[in-house]
């Protein structure tokens, strides 16, 4: 009996070891918030801008991005309100370890022009500066019923 109660002591002990391997594992893999590509990483940036997520938000940015923005969680819901939509300019110009990205960030008057460098370490592609925002109005506010848009001038 002794024997059956060390078997299964050893096994309980294993599986929780393993348990708390797996758990420490995937919380420090979840952190760094790393991405494979530069473009996954801005896409993953609008995701979390459009849902008010400040961890993901967070997740996406390395040094000295990361100190600028942290403790802003107005503003960046505030940043959010009004997106309508996120749209990558282009392919990412990468050269070694460095990239860039320009999105417009389509808003309902304006559209939103913003250039991203980010940089790849041992947590993958992170943005670590945001370009200020180069803001050009809308040529047809978004929502503008068809019918409601000016004509073109020429037909095809």
């Amino acid at each position: 009996m002794k024997r059956n109660e060390t078997q299964r002591l050893v096994i309980i002990l294993l599986l929780a070891t393993g348990l708390l391997g797996s758990a420490l594992l995937f919380s420090r893999s979840s952190s760094q918030g790393g991405f494979a590509t530069p473009g996954e990483c801005v896409e993953a940036y609008g995701e979390a801008l459009k849902a008010g997520d400040v961890d993901k938000y967070l997740n996406c940015l390395g040094e000295p991005a990361r100190g600028q923005v942290a403790g802003r969680a107005e503003s960046l819901r505030r940043d959010a309100a009004g997106l309508v939509a996120w749209v990558q300019i282009g392919e990412p110009r990468v050269e070694e370890s460095v990239a860039s990205v320009e999105v417009d960030e389509v808003r309902k008057d304006a559209t939103r022009r913003t250039r991203f460098r980010l940089e790849h370490s041992s947590h993958g592609w992170l943005i670590v500066d945001i370009e200020p925002v180069k803001e050009a109005p809308a040529p047809i506010r978004h929502g503008t019923h068809v019918s409601e848009a000016p004509e073109s001038g020429g037909k095809p």
